[in-house]
């Protein structure tokens, strides 16, 4: 509903991350057997992840910036889904290590799974009683 300047070099912050992710997956194409291209791609999602993530908790937290009629279970599943992706690819850099075709395969999964958890919050404001107080 509205930002502030935190948000806003937040959001510059997940835009540099976000721009230099072509970087990354340029590297792994051309050297997709290399643990060292695996394991620089999954920390850009992983950077890349946390950023948008810190956007969101920030403007649904401490900044208040959200709408006021926002669910609990909306924001706490906005919440879950954006760090589920920088969890997730953070688990695979070990893989990557030592197996980066493994984590490659392994990262097919990401998109699937944060839509996953979205859902599975989601379903927790559909069983959530009524607020007399909440608008719609």
């Amino acid at each position: 509903a509205r930002y502030d300047s935190a948000l806003v070099w937040l959001n510059l912050l997940l835009l540099m991350f976000v721009a230099f992710l072509p970087f990354p997956t340029s590297v792994v194409g051309q050297h997709a057997a290399a643990p060292a291209a695996a394991v620089l791609y999954a920390t850009s999602v992983i950077l890349t992840s946390a950023a948008s993530a810190a956007c969101w908790w920030y403007a649904s937290g401490t900044g208040s910036l959200i709408k006021p009629d926002a669910g609990r279970a909306q924001v706490r599943a906005m919440r879950a889904r954006g760090l589920s992706a920088a969890v997730f690819f953070t688990l695979t850099v070990p893989i990557a290590i030592f197996f980066p075709y493994a984590a490659e395969i392994l990262w097919f999964f990401a998109f699937p799974l944060t839509r996953m958890v979205f859902a599975w919050f989601s379903a927790e404001e559909r069983k959530e009683p009524d607020d007399p107080h909440r608008q719609t």
